[in-house]
Parts: C-alpha cells; sequence; structure tokens
C-alpha cells in the first residue's frame, strides 16, 4: 500500500479536479493543469502521478475523437498501475478502460477490466467506483436490461452525488434517456416488443436536459438535442425532428467526429422517409453508404438497412430491395448474436454484491 505526503495529496486532489474539468467541456484547464504538474518533480517522486497523468491525457484526446491512440494511452495507464502495484490506481484505470472497451463494442474485455475494478472495490476512490458502477449500468442498458441497470445508475449517482460530481452525474442521466430512445428505436424498426414506455423515456430526457441546465453544463448539449430530435420522429413529429437534426448536421460539419455525423444522416434519412421524400432520403442514405456502414453501430447498421429497404420498397427497385434485404438479415443476425453473447457475460457477473 502506498501512502501520501501532504504534497502528493494536494497533487493528487489538483489531479482528481482535473478529470471533472475535462468531462465538463473544459479541457484547456485540464490541460494547463496538466502541464504545471509536469513542469514539477512530483512525476518522478510518485509513479501515481506519473499514472494519473497519463490517464488524464488519454481522456483528453479520447472525449475529443475516442481514437486509438488516446484509448492506449488509458491501456498503458492501467499496465503501469499493475506494475506498480498501486490499488487505488489499478481500480481507477481498470474502471476507465472498461469504459474504453465499452465504447467501441469489445464487450468481453469491458467485462474483464471492470471484474478487475470490482475486485479491488473495498477502499477504492469513489471516483473508480462511481465510473466501474457506470460502465456497469452501461453493459446492462445495451442488452436492454433496464431495470437490472438502474441499480448501477443509482449506485453511480449516489458516489458522484457524495463527490459533488455534476459531470458524472450529467452522463448517468444522459446515458439513460439515450439507451431508452434506442431501444424504441430498434423496436419500431423490427417490430418487436419493448421495455421502455416512449413517456418514461421522454421524461428521463426531460430530467437529463433540466439538470445540464440548472449545473450549466454544456459538455452534452449536442448530444442531447441529437436525442430530444429522436423523440419528436418517434412521436411522428418528422418535420420537426428533421429540422432539429439539420442544425446538429450543420455543427459538426467540420467536426471529425465521422460516427456521429454518418449516425446523423442516417435519422435525417428517416424522416425524409416518412414525408416520403424520397430522393432526399435516397441522398442521406447514400452518404451513409459511402462514408462506411462499419462506422455504425450494431444497432444503427440495423436501421440503415432497414430504412433501404423500405426505399427501394417504394421506388420499385428489385434488385436492390434484394440486396438491402439481405443485408438487413445480416445486420438483424450480428445484432442478435452480440446481444446473446453480451447477455451471457452479464448473467456470470454479481458487481452490485461485491
Amino acid at each position: 500500500m502506498h501512502s501520501r505526503t501532504a504534497e502528493a495529496e494536494v497533487i493528487f486532489q489538483q489531479l482528481e479536479r482535473a478529470v471533472i474539468q475535462l468531462r465538463s467541456g473544459e479541457e484547456n484547464l485540464a490541460r494547463e493543469l496538466i502541464q504545471r504538474i509536469r513542469a514539477t518533480e512530483a512525476p518522478l517522486k510518485d509513479i501515481r502521478v506519473a499514472i494519473w497523468i497519463m490517464l488524464i491525457e488519454g481522456l483528453l484526446g479520447y472525449f475529443a475523437s475516442a481514437d486509438s491512440i488516446s484509448r492506449d494511452r488509458i491501456y498503458r495507464a492501467y499496465a503501469l498501475s499493475e506494475a506498480a502495484g498501486s490499488n487505488e490506481m489499478i481500480s481507477r484505470t481498470a474502471a476507465w478502460k472498461a469504459h474504453a472497451h465499452f465504447e467501441v463494442g469489445e464487450f468481453e474485455s469491458a467485462v474483464e477490466s471492470l471484474n478487475r475494478s470490482f475486485a479491488l472495490r473495498e477502499g477504492a476512490p469513489d471516483d473508480a467506483k462511481s465510473r466501474a458502477f457506470m460502465v456497469a449500468a452501461l453493459l446492462f442498458s445495451c442488452a436492454a436490461r433496464h431495470s437490472e441497470a438502474e441499480a448501477y445508475y443509482r449506485e453511480a449517482h449516489r458516489l458522484s452525488t457524495a463527490a459533488s460530481d455534476r459531470a458524472t452525474i450529467s452522463a448517468i442521466m444522459y446515458n439513460q434517456a439515450a439507451f431508452m430512445i434506442n431501444d424504441l428505436r430498434l423496436s419500431k424498426v423490427l417490430g418487436r416488443g419493448c421495455t421502455v414506455a416512449p413517456t418514461v423515456a421522454s421524461m428521463t430526457l426531460s430530467s437529463s436536459v433540466n439538470f445540464d441546465t440548472s449545473t450549466g453544463a454544456t459538455a452534452l448539449v449536442s448530444v442531447t438535442r441529437v436525442l430530444r430530435a429522436r423523440m419528436f420522429l418517434l412521436q411522428g413529429s418528422f418535420r420537426t425532428a428533421k429540422r432539429l437534426l439539420i442544425n446538429q448536421a450543420m455543427v459538426l460539419m467540420n467536426s471529425a467526429d465521422m460516427v456521429r455525423r454518418t449516425a446523423l444522416r442516417l435519422d435525417i434519412a428517416w424522416c425524409s422517409l416518412e414525408l416520403n421524400e424520397l430522393d432526399e432520403a435516397k441522398r442521406s442514405l447514400g452518404s451513409v453508404h459511402a462514408a462506411g456502414v462499419d462506422l455504425l453501430d450494431i444497432d444503427d447498421a440495423v436501421v440503415h438497412y432497414s430504412l433501404l429497404t423500405k426505399l427501394y420498397g417504394l421506388t420499385g427497385d428489385a434488385n436492390q430491395l434484394l440486396e438491402s434485404r439481405e443485408g438487413l438479415r445480416n445486420a438483424v443476425a450480428a445484432y442478435d448474436r452480440t446481444l446473446s453473447s453480451l447477455n451471457a457475460m452479464l448473467n456470470s457477473v454479481s458487481w452490485i454484491g461485491r
């Protein structure tokens, strides 16, 4: 067990603040703080400070573009924590490593990292525990097991509230709404039942927006607006939804985030189809295909091929219809396989009880 000097305690508090700053949209403040700490001898005196800096630098890049280089820094921070034998840093970096794996669909690695973080839960710092509980909630939400996810969200919320960590509270509320709305989208496309009531999803989204408004948080404003547009789409207000989506597409016009830009085009195409604007729908879906269907999440891939099938059914293009139906079958099969595998992994864990 590593002990902290008074000097190290101050630096650790600064590093914890840097994480909150970068997740609250204050990346420049976080960078400045890291540069100041780098200029001292602290990283040489305490390996945990060096690990913290590596983790935060990884997170700075990760929240900006979620690229592989940034993820690699997070993974290296975890490896260095293990080498240093610092349980505090292992629990923290393992939780963030789990989050990074989750975001790119590496669910097995995410579960393994959470197992490591939760194994060191006793005595772990609150920020590590809240992050681990939130990622666990995300995994259950991804599997559409919302009642089980709620217990993990609740614990993450409790820990974040105790630490006055408004950035994590905001992320928790946003993700609850996002997964509910996504399940409604998929159920509409697949014609399957959904455990989420539209009114509950709408209320959850409103709570998220109200929290961010009351606290002045801005980090999730853009993605929250997309959720609002999707709710209008699901409620049949296609023109309103399309207008909001086009506004967000313009905001992201020069962004390097091709994943979000491509997903927006998908929703715009959906609105166009519902409004019988077939040429616009075809252009939007064509731009999605040109950007690469592999940029889409597995659930968005299902939506993409479903919209193509509907489009070609309306235009009477028999060859394209056959291809889109085949693409839809493959996308649905891939989605079902992924959920089956994820559910099998989740059935083997009991993190709440640890």
